[in-house]
């Protein structure tokens, strides 16, 4: 991570705050958790339409990424499901 970025990074961690990416990695991985449980098929929907929705925005804002902060958003939790 740049040098510059890293004590506003570490504030907000500390604050319990993830930076943008992090949080939108967690969203995504939350709604694919509740797409694998549903059984409902406008939940169901509703869920893959939010994930394609949040696919785009993560992979604009994934392809912005440094390629060292790209490898712990990667690598940052083992998941059975999409990632």
């Amino acid at each position: 991570m740049p040098e510059h970025l890293r004590a506003g990074y570490r504030l907000l961690k500390n604050a319990g705050y993830l930076p943008p990416e992090l949080e939108a990695r967690k969203e995504y991985l939350r709604l694919a958790d509740l797409l694998i449980a549903t059984e409902n098929n406008a939940e169901r929907e509703k869920l893959e339409r939010d994930l394609r929705r949040l696919e785009l925005i993560l992979g604009q804002r994934f392809s912005e990424l440094p390629v060292a902060v790209r490898q712990r958003v990667l690598h940052g939790r083992q998941t059975s499901g999409p990632a």
